[in-house]
């Protein structure tokens, strides 16, 4: 496999987990135990992606402690959001994809680096 599609396969695993999170939201919709098992898809997938960047990192092979924050984080809005009707939950599935992709950017001083030289 080349070196740069290495580097794409933990934020394509886990835009792969956004779009099935959110298809199965859409499947059906009226159905509570899709809208509610959208949450736990997308951080299954935030953990594997996270962890196939451990793999393919030089790091040991576990999961950040940035990538449990935000998927704890996650599944603790989903159940304050689902608290108030699950009609609400599927409308942020999209928006907490995007926040599940800033601990892929941030492991381990991984991350874009700025010099002034």
């Amino acid at each position: 496999m080349k070196r740069s599609f290495r580097k794409l396969s933990p934020p394509l695993l886990l835009a792969t987990g956004v779009i099935v999170a959110a298809a199965l939201r859409l499947a059906a919709p009226h159905e509570a135990w899709s809208v509610l098992a959208a949450p736990f898809v997308l951080v299954l997938a935030l953990v594997a992606a996270d962890l196939l960047q451990a793999h393919l990192g030089s790091g040991p092979m576990r999961v950040s402690s940035g990538a449990l924050l935000v998927g704890v984080a996650i599944l603790v809005a989903s159940a304050a959001i689902a608290a108030q009707g699950l009609a609400h939950l599927g409308s942020w599935i999209p928006i907490f994809g995007g926040c599940a992709a800033a601990p892929l950017f941030l492991r381990h001083g991984e991350g874009p680096r700025c010099s002034l030289d």
